[in-house]
């Protein structure tokens, strides 16, 4: 019983090593003052700003900000976790004919720029 154990636990984590060596770079940990924290801190102003676009009449920039939360929105849920919860619940509350984009939270805003930089998601 215990070699079982011990067999079972040495596998896990092999295969985690391995799956971990092959995902490219370490994600980069977001910790206050270094400078992804900062770059998460952006991002999450980013984010706010853009989803706070209006529509007016004859306004492009609706168009183009629902186009670029909606595909950053789909990059960090397909990454899964809790992060992508929530990307998963602030899209089912994207609608193009909304007045704003779309509603998201200054908490959700920072979970999401959080795991994007973690990620090396793009915004």
């Amino acid at each position: 019983m215990g070699g079982r154990a011990g067999g079972g636990a040495s596998g896990g984590m092999g295969s985690r090593s391995r799956s971990g060596a092959s995902s490219g770079p370490k994600p980069m940990a977001v910790v206050k003052g270094e400078p992804g924290y900062k770059a998460a801190q952006n991002m999450a102003n980013s984010l706010k700003s853009w989803s706070n676009t209006t529509k007016n009449s004859g306004n492009v920039g609706y168009d183009l900000a629902f186009d670029k939360i909606g595909r950053f929105l789909d990059n960090v849920s397909a990454k899964g976790g809790f992060a992508g919860d929530v990307a998963k619940t602030v899209l089912k509350g994207m609608n193009p004919y909304h007045f704003n984009v779309a509603r998201i939270s200054d908490k959700q805003a920072w979970i999401l720029s959080k795991s994007a930089v973690e990620n090396g998601i793009a915004f």
